[in-house]
């Protein structure tokens, strides 16, 4: 109640010090507030548009980033392995298909390959129809097989 005494208040106050019609000046205040809350409301739906493609944009570009790095390290792994099956091609213990040298080189290749994914290097030989491979468990295995030529086979996990 005592708010309602303030309202009385106040508008005797307005009535008595300016000589104007008290229902279009309640008219103008409803109107003038009519449209700071559309402005508001607009406002507020233009910011929040701009803060959706904003934090689009960021998950793009952190994406992008991701996919960026994912995408070297897979090459660097590559590289890797490439590079460590030509060094091993290059062994003279693999040119020659020295068994006992075999095992410990294909076995050294391995140990440094497999922690990129590889499980299992297989050397196919052409001539005599074998297969040796190094598997998880650190043996050599030779499996009797039809081949061409001599070929390195990577299984990866």
């Amino acid at each position: 109640m005592p708010f309602q005494k303030l309202i009385g208040k106040l508008l005797t106050f307005i009535e008595k010090y300016h000589p104007f019609n008290l229902r279009y000046f309640k008219f103008l205040v409803t109107i003038v507030m009519i449209v700071l809350l559309g402005m508001v409301l607009v406002l507020g739906w233009m910011s929040t548009r701009k803060i959706k493609e904003i934090v689009t944009e960021d998950f793009n570009q952190q994406q992008l980033m991701i996919a960026k790095h994912s995408a070297s390290q897979i090459e660097n792994s590559i590289e890797l392995i490439k590079r460590e099956l030509t060094l091993l091609s290059l062994s003279p213990s693999i040119q020659y298909f020295e068994k006992p040298a075999l095992k410990n080189r294909i076995n050294i290749a391995f140990s440094t390959v497999k922690f990129e994914g590889v499980i299992e290097i297989a050397l196919i030989e052409a001539k005599r129809k074998k297969t040796y491979k190094i598997m998880e468990d650190n043996h050599l295995y030779m499996i009797i097989s039809v081949a061409i030529c001599n070929v390195w086979l990577l299984l990866f996990y």
